[in-house]
């Protein structure tokens, strides 16, 4: 730590409170391949140490380089609007989950929001969670699984949720693989910036967010988490929303109840979506095609190379990874649960990687196989290749994906 600058110190901005927490969204990857959204307390700690010490940041446990990125990045932000900070202190952040290492980005947004809260006293709402990413000119930027963190949010029974805007049509995709239910049981709002989070944030919101959030909790409470669709189709109720957007424009929960309500959103997911939908599905066999068959007990002479003679198809081969049977059926089972809702585009994909998963199994279920044997598994696994390749190569799909 530094020394401070007295004469600096005279226009410092003192911090007025010495904790804040602030739920942050995130994504576990569980041993079977499958992510899982949830919510764990960000917390944010102002410990005193010399007061002839510039005020640092850090973390409390061992994190990720982009995690440390997004709080300098956060930092740089808030110094911004406060260049100078009361010296004395070491503001740490922890994390409720405090035994895993953090990884990611999307937590900027919730270190800049706690800073806030240190500096200036706001009240953060103990229901409110948030995701996005964060710049020094104070946006708020996109993050990835969006779907997955708000479907964690809502186990964890967050009542009002903030995402970035750049990842507002993700809730399309969050109402294709999940339902429309979801959308009643929150509040879900975009944010363009750090202001916007700001004032979701807080306990003490503006008079037009609170009455729109209040209107629209009496249509929750009225309607239920399993209200049908057709009932969305009332005229009270589209009114009610409507007024909820002119109140809070960025009110996505009712942005978005009333496109299901006029059959405005998509039967199918996003490009983005599908590809990351069917890369999560494959799971731990994603591994698998970086491996090839190795050769098992060959039968060759000394001295002559695998596959360049005719003993090569003598030989046997076997996997150098094997997967669980539960896991590889799990996988199968979400590909053809997705289907119906995939983009046309990777219908091919999907439909490869079904290929291989069975011929994966086909392999894993022998001791070891055939030259033959061996050439159809790599005939499978190339085919899977070649589909990614070929949506890659594609330069409106990745204009796509980059938008």
């Amino acid at each position: 730590m530094a020394l401070a600058d007295p004469e600096l110190q005279k226009n410092a901005k003192p911090l007025v409170r010495n904790q804040s927490s602030v739920k942050g969204l995130c994504i576990i990857t569980l041993s079977n391949g499958q992510r899982v959204g949830g919510a764990q307390d960000i917390i944010a700690t102002a410990e005193p140490v010399s007061p002839q010490l510039e005020t640092t940041c850090g973390f409390r446990a061992d994190i990720a380089k982009d995690t440390a990125i997004s709080m300098d990045e956060a930092v740089h932000l808030i110094k911004v609007q406060h260049p100078i900070w009361q010296s004395g202190y070491r503001i740490g952040f922890s994390y409720s989950n405090k035994y895993t290492k953090q990884s990611g980005g999307s937590a900027g947004g919730a270190f800049s929001v706690l800073l806030l809260s240190l500096l200036d006293g706001i009240l953060i709402d103990p229901g409110f969670a948030m995701t996005g990413d964060v710049t020094v000119d104070g946006k708020i930027r996109e993050v990835g699984a969006v779907s997955e963190k708000i479907r964690g949010a809502m186990l964890e029974k967050c009542t009002t949720v903030a995402i970035p805007v750049a990842n507002k049509e993700n809730l399309n995709d969050l109402v294709i693989l999940y339902s429309p239910s979801m959308l009643w049981s929150m509040q879900l709002f975009s944010i363009a910036t750090l202001d916007d989070a700001v004032a979701v944030a807080r306990v003490n919101r503006a008079a037009n967010l609170t009455k729109a959030m209040e209107m629209f909790a009496q249509l929750q409470r009225s309607m239920g988490a399993n209200t049908p669709v057709v009932a969305l189709r009332s005229p009270g109720v589209m009114q009610t929303m409507q007024q909820v957007l002119q109140l809070a424009p960025n009110h996505l929960s009712a942005e978005f109840m009333l496109r299901v309500g006029s059959g405005r959103v998509p039967l199918t997911l996003g490009l983005k979506a599908s590809l990351n939908e069917l890369v999560a599905a494959m799971g731990p066999l994603m591994g698998a095609f970086q491996n090839t068959l190795e050769e098992d007990q060959p039968n060759r002479p000394p001295g002559s190379s695998s596959l360049s003679n005719s003993y090569s198809m003598r030989n046997r081969f076997k996997l150098t990874v094997t997967v669980p049977t539960e896991i590889l059926k799990l996988a199968n089972d979400r590909l053809n649960w997705l289907l119906p809702k995939l983009d046309s585009r990777t219908r091919d994909l999907r439909a490869a990687m079904v290929d291989f998963i069975t011929v994966f199994q086909q392999v894993q279920n022998q001791n070891s196989v055939s030259y033959f044997a061996r050439q159809q598994y790599e005939a499978k696994r190339e085919k899977v290749r070649g589909e990614m390749g070929k949506l890659g190569l594609d330069r409106k799909v990745l204009e796509e994906m980059m938008h």
